[in-house]
């Protein structure tokens, strides 16, 4: 998306998985988050979704 459209910046949140939560880095647990739809969203992710939407 960062290529997509001008203005938009690439943000690299670590330990973040596709499922957008923070997860282990072992594969075992991490495919674990994907059945867990209780878990909150990653932390770094949620301030960047509002500066990113508040920002339009």
């Amino acid at each position: 998306m960062a290529k997509v459209r001008s203005g938009n910046r690439l943000a690299v949140i670590p330990g973040m998985n596709h499922m957008l939560k923070d997860s282990p880095v072992d594969r075992g647990a991490n495919l674990q988050t994907y059945n867990q739809p209780d878990l909150p969203l990653s932390a770094g992710l949620v301030p960047l979704l509002a500066d990113y939407f508040l920002s339009k």
